[in-house]
């Protein structure tokens, strides 16, 4: 690829505000930041209250969240 050359990136597939799952654990998110690599996975930063109970901001990659939240959760978290 030469320098220059338009790079075709799809869409994101979660949307800023939205809330995602960590799948490794309980914990619920609301999506603050979102980051694209052309050598890499998509990136989210998610804003979410942790297991200890202290607000915190990471980065997680597209494989460890789901946008499958059940209500109970949504309504806990936000």
């Amino acid at each position: 690829m030469a320098r220059g050359d338009l790079i075709y990136m799809p869409a994101f597939k979660y949307e800023l505000g939205q809330l995602l799952a960590i799948e490794v654990s309980d914990e619920v998110g609301e999506v603050i930041g979102r980051a694209q690599y052309i050598e890499s996975i998509e990136q989210y930063l998610l804003r979410f209250v942790g297991a200890d109970g202290r607000a915190r901001e990471e980065w997680w990659s597209i494989r460890a969240v789901s946008d499958n939240v059940r209500y109970e959760e949504k309504v806990k978290d936000r």
